[in-house]
């Protein structure tokens, strides 16, 4: 709700001062929380075609509940998309969990739907409001609710994500495949580029 109201907001104002950018802020943390991506290939993903869905404003997303295969289906076209490694070329893959699938595919469509009023001619979907396209001291502002005070970078951000799913792969499965699964959620060519995230302790996690 808070997300819709800001991408309204933002709509109305059109001052890039005043936005809060919290649907791509959102959208950005949750893509974290299951993909070790650099930050450059997060923010070049391009939006997808949602004309087979019966919303068509931030409005009437706001009114309607999505039906699951309404979500499956933004999934589907989503994870099925080809995206390529901006450093290496290599091809990259987008995983997005059982547990999360509804509020990422919310997040996007709120950034979608803002995307078409603000930005018309730009394919990616997140615009963050800055020149350089980052996630900064503007957009830190949607974690300001939590007790603790959490710092997001896309290196600690990677890190935290193949450290804990290495060392929990460890203690359930053949250990011997835990790199390969780091592998596939960075994007490396080879499993032991991996190894430099893979760093925290325990106790850390």
């Amino acid at each position: 709700e808070y997300a819709i109201s800001d991408a309204l907001n933002n709509i109305k104002k059109y001052k890039h001062r005043q936005n809060k950018d919290y649907c791509y802020s959102w959208f950005y943390i949750l893509l974290h929380l299951n993909n070790a991506w650099r930050h450059t290939d997060f923010i070049n993903m391009n939006m997808i075609d949602i004309s087979f869905l019966d919303i068509k404003s931030l409005e009437e997303l706001r009114e309607t509940k999505l039906k699951k295969e309404e979500i499956d289906r933004v999934i589907s076209y989503l994870i099925n998309r080809k995206y390529v490694v901006s450093k290496t070329g290599a091809t990259n893959n987008l995983f997005i969990s059982e547990e999360l699938k509804q509020s990422v595919v919310t997040a996007y469509l709120v950034c979608h739907f803002q995307n078409e009023k603000r930005y018309p001619l730009s394919k990616k979907i997140i615009n963050f409001s800055n020149r350089r396209n980052v996630f900064g001291a503007k957009q830190h502002s949607i974690l300001k609710e939590f007790k603790h005070d959490i710092k997001i970078t896309n290196r600690r951000m990677n890190k935290t994500l193949l450290t804990t799913m290495t060392k929990m792969i460890s203690k359930y499965d053949d250990s011997s495949q835990i790199y390969y699964v780091s592998q596939a959620l960075r994007g490396h060519e080879n499993y032991k580029s991996s190894n430099y995230y893979v760093k925290y302790t325990d106790q850390e996690i």
